[in-house]
């Protein structure tokens, strides 16, 4: 009975994978003249294409293929179809510097390993030639083997996962130190040694202008926080804090010297760079803040170290300003007010929590 059952299985696999599309573009293309060496790496080969399985014409090869001639593989990096005519511009990987007339084969390769569909050869020996059938089920079943792996991928930013067209439970994502896994649903952020949340980074912040800014510091689950300092005498009567996308943040501090006293009032405008939905003036969007702000020594002494104190003046006040939304960024601009009546025109430090 285990027999009759996995016989009966295997007969269902060979109809499904032959009465539809492998979903691998595959097929044969007799290129008719010499392809041109263009000088910069690529080729560009001009042929007929045809597909003995009758599934796929010209049109359906596009960027991403690739050319195989003999034992040489070439990506295809342009297109173009005139009925079954086919003109390619196709990369020289391994320096061949030619390319031969004759029949070659065009094949589309699975998403994770790049594993290559199979075209019916062409070839005149029937014993060597690659059966209509054949192909179409070996195609099947390089689909199915890719679709069951796990897939490792790498990018520059958190962003970056959005390339992935199809991710699976179990795929992992790489930005530098940072590893995402998929659950099926979504990407979520590897915390090691953590209960189940975002790692917490600590790091200065990086200026607008690409330097580090000495006087800011953030926490956050991911680096990469830009701040800015602007508005004002000295630039720093407002901040601009920009958060890439996927992070949580948790904290910031900026210091300001004598000199940069942002004076009464400070306003900081978080900028997160991704938008799940409008929410210009909806005050239910975003959670509220809290600061303190002190004074800070002007030296340090193990003898006679320096006082940090605050003013006894009116408390600092935290409130939420404005958010915005213009489709690319979301702001919410926080206003902190009283400042100098907490720390004059010292040194200060102002630190702001994000529950």
């Amino acid at each position: 009975m285990r027999r009759l059952i996995f016989s009966l299985s295997l007969f269902l696999l060979l109809i499904q994978s032959l009465t539809a599309q492998t979903g691998l573009v595959s097929g044969n293309l007799n290129i008719t003249s010499f392809p041109t060496n263009n000088g910069n790496g690529t080729f560009t080969v001009v042929g007929t294409f045809s597909d003995p399985k009758g599934q796929y014409f010209a049109a359906d090869v596009t960027a991403g293929h690739i050319l195989w001639k003999g034992n040489n593989y070439f990506p295809i990096q342009v297109a173009s179809a005139n009925g079954s005519e086919l003109t390619l511009t196709v990369k020289d990987t391994f320096s061949i510097g030619f390319i031969a007339t004759g029949n070659a084969q065009i094949g589309q390769e699975t998403g994770k390993l790049k594993l290559p569909g199979v075209s019916t050869t062409g070839d005149s020996n029937p014993a060597l030639a690659t059966p209509p059938d054949h192909s179409a089920l070996f195609n099947f079943i390089l689909q199915r083997i890719d679709a069951g792996i796990s897939g490792v991928y790498e990018g520059e930013f958190v962003s970056d996962t959005a390339d992935v067209t199809t991710p699976v439970n179990g795929d992992v994502f790489i930005v530098g130190d940072t590893l995402l896994f998929n659950n099926g649903d979504q990407w979520i952020t590897y915390a090691p040694g953590g209960s189940g949340g975002n790692a917490i980074e600590q790091y200065q912040a990086t200026g607008i202008n690409g330097a580090v800014d000495n006087g800011a510091f953030v926490t956050t689950s991911l680096l990469g926080a830009t701040y800015e300092r602007t508005g004002g005498s000295g630039q720093n009567t407002e901040g601009i804090l920009t958060v890439p996308a996927g992070t949580i943040l948790q904290g910031l501090t900026v210091h300001f010297s004598s000199g940069q006293a942002p004076g009464n009032t400070f306003y900081l405008n978080v900028d997160y760079s991704e938008t799940a939905k409008a929410v210009n003036g909806v005050q239910d969007s975003v959670m509220p803040a809290s600061a303190t702000v002190t004074t800070k020594p002007g030296t340090f002494s193990d003898a006679a170290p320096a006082t940090n104190y605050v003013h006894s003046g009116t408390p600092l006040q935290v409130g939420i300003a404005q958010v915005d939304d213009n489709g690319s960024r979301v702001r919410v601009r926080y206003k902190i007010q009283n400042f100098n009546q907490q720390a004059g025109s010292n040194a200060s430090m102002l630190s702001i929590v994000f529950p």
